[in-house]
């Protein structure tokens, strides 16, 4: 199963700043094979303003298994200006 989300761009209208949200989500499983579980998830979340600041943060993030483990791995990137 996959899902997508992005909710666009919306202001906040106090300070002006626009941000920005997209998910994209996946869950994998076979039929016949409960340790064959895989879940993924990337996460974009955008912020900026008028005035020329932005940032941006980027995830991924996978969990999966085996019959006596759990395995967890996630990167996170961070970003301001244009780097």
């Amino acid at each position: 199963m996959e899902v997508f989300n992005d909710e666009g761009a919306s202001q906040i209208d106090e300070n002006g700043i626009v941000t920005e949200d997209r998910k994209s989500l996946s869950f994998r499983i076979a039929d016949d094979d409960p340790v064959s579980v895989r879940a993924e998830a990337n996460v974009k979340l955008t912020n900026g303003n008028a005035e020329g600041w932005n940032s941006r943060v980027e995830t991924h993030s996978t969990v999966s298994c085996t019959a006596t483990d759990f395995f967890i791995e996630a990167d996170l990137h961070a970003f301001e200006g244009k780097r």
